[in-house]
């Protein structure tokens, strides 16, 4: 289990926001390319890794877990240095308020969502959540620096990595959706490592579930399988 926990921290230390998952592409081929034999990497954003079968004409098994995360994306940098952005994919704005995220700029640049202090809020403010496009990132930086930095409108934002390791063999992190799948998927190939199953197996790492689930669709026109397993994450298990 240790060498499991290992891997979905390694991969979720990477960012793989929707649109931008080449970020973490060699990180994914470096960890998972011992358990195959060949990997493609295609034009849209996924990641095929496909282990051979000795027997002629063996049928395809496909494994899909996507590997994208959401994330943010920048729509305006102000006068003052303060960045405002948009979603990319579903994001509950409870959890940004006073957040740490990071800007992909051409460089890394380390933010933290503004909130407006209690003592300051309009009556009623308290009361109702704001939307995404009303908040602001601080940086520290004024507008001239954050470009310098590569900083500009379509920059992607991300949260800040961090894993967790809570009570009883549970953790916790960004980007478990769906990478902790991908990691679960590794964890069957080692266990299966030097074995032929009599099956050409095809894990699809796919791109772009958060936004359109376009990855998945193309690819499994790509890899056209015989047979299919689908992996991703569900609402957590309390009894």
């Amino acid at each position: 289990m240790e060498g499991l926990k290992q891997l979905l921290f390694d991969i979720t230390d990477s960012m793989s926001i929707a649109g931008f998952e080449y970020h973490t592409a060699d990180k994914l081929r470096g960890a998972l390319m011992k358990y195959f034999d060949e990997s493609h990497h295609t034009p849209n954003g996924n990641i095929m890794f496909i282990k051979r079968s000795e027997k002629p004409n063996a049928p395809r098994l496909l494994i899909d877990a996507h590997y994208d995360e959401i994330g943010m994306m920048v729509t305006e940098i102000k006068e003052n240095g303060f960045i405002r952005v948009t979603n990319i994919g579903g994001i509950d704005t409870r959890i940004l308020l006073a957040g740490e995220v990071i800007i992909y700029g051409s460089e890394p640049v380390y933010g933290v969502v503004c909130v407006m202090p209690p003592h300051l809020q309009k009556p009623g403010e308290s009361n109702t959540l704001p939307q995404i496009g009303d908040l602001l990132i601080d940086t520290g930086l004024s507008s001239e620096d954050l470009v310098q930095k590569g900083v500009e409108t379509g920059t992607p934002v991300g949260f800040k990595p961090g894993n967790l390791e809570l009570l009883n063999n549970c953790v916790a992190g960004k980007g478990y959706d769906n990478k902790s799948s991908v990691a679960a998927a590794a964890e069957i190939m080692r266990l299966i490592d030097g074995a032929d199953v009599g099956w050409d197996i095809c894990l699809l790492c796919s791109c772009k579930e958060e936004v359109s689930a376009l990855g998945a669709k193309i690819g499994s026109y790509d890899i056209d399988p015989d047979a299919a397993i689908v992996l991703d994450v569900n609402l957590a298990y309390v009894p």
